[in-house]
């Protein structure tokens, strides 16, 4: 599958439900699946469409009154933007995913919380209609998270965005 806009306000609900509730079993629960989704992602070549809410929905963790959003697909006539294989969102959600999962394990919780709002704006940042600017825009947002896995983390996948 490959990732579309909307799969992005997805992982948008997702980073911020982290965020608020890093030490919940819903946010570890939450990690692993997409952790593992953005690990052992295949590029096949047709679009599914709602990629998150499909690797998530199977969670028995999750709340369903908080999580409401995973049981119905979104059904687009469009399908908006899709993120081509080579596009560098897919190797940041993956090290957004590790870092997360790494600090929860550690029983950081704070800076799982951290890691979860640095990211957080970034898919709404690549899903929006115009792309120029997005590299600033996106390592402010990543300030944070640079400090504490030092300057390096992200930078090839950051030199890779539009300017």
């Amino acid at each position: 599958m490959l990732l579309t806009t909307h799969d992005l306000y997805d992982l948008h609900t997702v980073f911020v439900h982290i965020r608020h509730a890093p030490d919940s079993r819903e946010s570890y629960a939450v990690t692993v699946r997409l952790l593992d989704l953005f690990s052992n992602w295949d590029f096949e070549p047709t679009v599914g469409g709602n990629t998150v809410r499909r690797a998530l929905r199977p969670a028995p963790e999750l709340d369903r009154e908080r999580w409401y959003w995973l049981d119905t697909d979104n059904v687009y006539a469009c399908h908006g933007r899709i993120f081509a294989p080579d596009h560098p969102i897919y190797p940041m959600l993956r090290a957004a995913f590790e870092a997360i999962f790494s600090r929860l394990k550690a029983g950081d919780f704070e800076n799982a919380g951290t890691v979860a709002d640095a990211f957080h704006n970034i898919p709404l940042i690549l899903a929006a209609p115009e792309a120029r600017g997005c590299r600033r825009r996106i390592a402010g947002e990543l300030t944070r998270a640079r400090k504490l896995y030092g300057r390096e983390f992200l930078r090839e996948e950051l030199e890779r965005l539009p300017r």
